[in-house]
């Protein structure tokens, strides 16, 4: 995933806001019931997500991957993987 360097001279406090902005857009989406919508507006707050990590420091795509290399690997060893229980 690519990072909006439009965005990418946004302040830590606007940026924030903007995934926040993105989130709402989501939970609209979810409570009209077009999740088809919402699936792209979720795709919105990743990318949203993806500028952040971009100015906070991780600007080539493999520090972003090795960043979430790590949090994946510590996902596995807290069971977040495995299947959802019924």
């Amino acid at each position: 995933m690519k990072p909006c360097l439009a965005y990418a001279n946004n302040s830590l406090p606007r940026q924030i806001l903007h995934i926040l902005c993105e989130v709402w857009e989501v939970v609209k989406e979810l409570l009209k019931g077009d999740y088809e919508r919402a699936g792209e507006e979720l795709v919105d707050v990743q990318v949203a997500c993806e500028t952040l990590l971009y100015i906070i420091g991780y600007q080539s795509e493999s520090e972003r991957n090795r960043i979430r290399n790590k949090v994946d690997r510590k996902n596995a060893l807290r069971g977040y993987h495995a299947e959802a229980k019924q």
